[in-house]
């Protein structure tokens, strides 16, 4: 039987040097996930620490740099909707007993609908994976919270910029990115943005797999309100 994922990278993430792995999963077993549809998921992982103690002991950095939603190291508060202790400490889990293989044919992903991220930031991990991976998949999502950095300028063609203000998405805008940006529950969503048709309050008419605009290169505006278990902890506040 053909593995369900494979080893993309493991070496010193982009973001602090420490060592991480990029692992996509899902390729003989489509994803449950409900928001994407049957996306093929790649997950950014520390390697020294699981994903739950990496959270707690601020290790994520190496995959999600200075992301706003992680945990405030001061209140304790995480605003993130990726729950780390389901799939990416299964993953993780998996990965240290030697499930997945390292990578030696991208063609495996040919046509595959491809999330780049669900846990973890792309930027961690050097362009060339997404590239390889784009260059055989049908499909791609992916987000970047280092859109601001000159250096990850090349995800521009890959990832949205995960915006948080109004003024980001001029910004993000100007540099070539798409952009995503979480509201705050209460907030209204801008007439000039595309609201997120895999959304709860957008009725969840579409998934990311049928949707598609979160590209990076289509250079759209999308908005979607805070979502996940914590998300209406999230202020908007930076």
């Amino acid at each position: 039987m053909k593995p369900n994922g494979y080893v993309l990278y493991e070496g010193p993430s982009l973001l602090t040097g420490k060592p991480i792995v990029a692992i996509a999963v899902g390729l003989n077993q489509n994803s449950r996930n409900a928001k994407t549809g049957g996306m093929t998921q790649t997950y950014i992982l520390c390697q020294d620490e699981n994903p739950i103690a990496a959270v707690n002991s601020g290790a994520d950095a190496s995959i999600c740099g200075g992301c706003l939603h992680r945990k405030n190291p001061l209140t304790g508060v995480r605003t993130c909707y990726v729950r780390i202790d389901s799939a990416p400490n299964g993953v993780y889990k998996a990965w240290k007993r030697g499930v997945y293989p390292v990578l030696t044919d991208w063609a495996v992903f040919t046509g595959k609908a491809i999330r780049f991220g669900t846990y973890g930031d792309p930027a961690a991990v050097p362009l060339h994976v997404w590239q390889n991976l784009a260059a055989y998949a049908g499909t791609t999502t992916g987000y970047t919270h280092q859109w601001r950095a000159k250096k990850f300028a090349g995800l521009a063609s890959f990832c949205q910029a995960s915006a948080e203000t109004a003024d980001d998405v001029i910004r993000a805008n100007a540099k070539g990115f798409g952009t995503f940006r979480v509201l705050p529950v209460m907030e209204s969503v801008p007439s000039d943005s595309f609201h997120c048709p895999a959304s709860a309050e957008r009725g969840k008419v579409a998934t990311c797999l049928t949707c598609g605009v979160c590209d990076g290169f289509k250079g759209i505006n999308v908005t979607i309100l805070a979502h996940g278990s914590s998300g209406h902890k999230y202020s908007g506040q930076r």
